[in-house]
This record gives C-alpha cells, sequence and structure tokens, in this order.
C-alpha cells in the first residue's frame, strides 16, 4: 500500500471516531492506535519479551531521547508481552497528529536501538543483571 493510499485509511478511520484498535507495521514493529478512556493510545513495539539485559541498555539509552524531547514514554505491554513506546492524545485528535506520532516513535525507537546495538552485552548470559553490583538480601 502506498503511504498516500495509507493516510486516506487512515483518516477515513479517525473520522469515523476509532472505532477500534488499528495496527500496522512499521519496519519491523507493529504500531497500534487504541481508543484508551478520553483520548487515544499510540504505542510502537521495541522489543519482545522480558529479557532484563536488553531492557537494561534500552532503558540506558532512554536519556538521550530526553535530551533531544522525545515523547514516548517506555512502557511494558503485558497482552504482547513487548517493551514499547507509548504517546497519549487526548480526543479529539486529527489523524495527521497520530501520523506524526507514528514518524516521531519510530524515529524514536530506531534511534534508542542504533544506540544499544553499540553497547556491548550478552543476550545468552542467564546471570541475573545487576548495574550497579547491588546485593539483594
Amino acid at each position: 500500500m502506498a503511504f498516500s493510499e495509507f493516510t486516506q485509511a487512515f483518516a477515513a478511520w479517525c473520522d469515523e471516531g476509532y472505532p477500534a484498535s488499528l495496527e500496522c507495521w512499521v519496519d519491523d514493529a507493529p504500531f497500534q492506535v487504541s481508543p484508551h478512556g478520553a483520548g487515544l493510545r499510540c504505542s510502537l513495539e521495541i522489543c519482545q519479551g522480558w529479557d532484563l539485559a536488553r531492557i537494561a541498555v534500552l532503558l540506558g539509552e532512554a536519556g538521550a531521547g530526553l535530551a533531544c524531547g522525545c515523547r514516548g514514554a517506555l512502557a511494558f505491554d503485558p497482552q504482547a508481552h513487548a517493551l514499547v513506546l507509548v504517546e497519549w492524545f487526548p480526543l479529539p485528535i486529527q489523524a495527521s497528529q497520530i501520523l506524526t506520532s507514528l514518524e516521531n516513535l519510530a524515529n524514536q525507537r530506531a534511534a534508542m536501538l542504533s544506540l544499544a546495538s553499540a553497547r556491548p552485552f550478552d543476550f545468552t548470559d542467564s546471570t541475573p543483571f545487576n548495574p550497579k553490583g547491588i546485593d539483594a538480601r
């Protein structure tokens, strides 16, 4: 589907009053827009599962997003069993605002994954992750 066709279909969905959740794929990750309370929740998956080492590295790179003014908040999606970037908008909202959010979340995700891939860590290590060496008793 061409981007212009996607934006037309997306605008039609918005004009219908956001009747149900909408999911599409951006690169290799699902992007979901769903009614939530008095607004819409936009979320873009970063990674599947609860790999503590990977999550720690991604959280370590979240500061770059704050410094750049990225709006996506990190969250765990218990239904998808994934780490996601989330942004919430009060209703009413224009389709163009949601598409801008999609673009911003995709850029934030790409930057976080790029920074995280530059940091050395071993995904096969089953040792519990303890970044400060604190011993829990």
